[in-house]
């Protein structure tokens, strides 16, 4: 069944992709003396393993129902093409850049994992729309995280020019 296969493989990379951003979040905020920095990490965070708890049910829905049955051909074609071209960042990597004390750094790898993410679930959204209405609400709190980030990091690099 490489429709069911297929389908599932994309919501695992999902659910893992929201793993990793949980773990960097809270290993940011943890670090972090700036008190903005800890609390936009520690809510987004939160708000990270939401959206992998979302990713778990919608994967178990799917392998559940016949959505699979249901979409093209073509679609879980893209679908798999997807799945194969997201390269996850390794988790280690990422907790190091959270912890490694160059704030700067850890937003923009931040602000990156978010903009690859947000790619990924439009992706999705357009190959499986029966996922795509569940998708709106991750995407738009995802799009909240960049634009945050990029305040945060205007401010850490403003505060180190002074």
């Amino acid at each position: 069944m490489p429709d069911l296969a297929a389908g599932n493989q994309v919501l695992e990379l999902a659910i893992r992709m929201e793993e990793i951003a949980r773990d960097f979040y809270e290993a940011l905020g943890l670090g972090s003396d700036d008190p903005k920095v800890r609390e936009f990490c520690l809510e987004a965070s939160r708000q990270e393993a939401s959206h992998r708890a979302t990713f778990q049910s919608m994967r178990e829905q799917w392998s559940r129902s016949h959505q699979a049955h249901l979409t093209s051909p073509q679609a879980l074609e893209a679908v798999a093409a997807l799945a194969k071209q997201q390269t996850l960042p390794d988790p280690d990597k990422v907790r190091e850049v959270a912890m490694g004390g160059n704030l700067g750094g850890a937003l923009k790898v931040a602000v990156e994992m978010e903009q690859a993410s947000i790619r990924f679930y439009e992706d999705m959204g357009r190959n499986l729309p029966s996922l795509a209405e569940a998708l709106g609400s991750i995407l738009a709190q995802e799009r909240t995280h960049v634009s945050k980030l990029q305040a945060i990091a205007g401010t850490v690099g403003a505060a180190g020019r002074k």
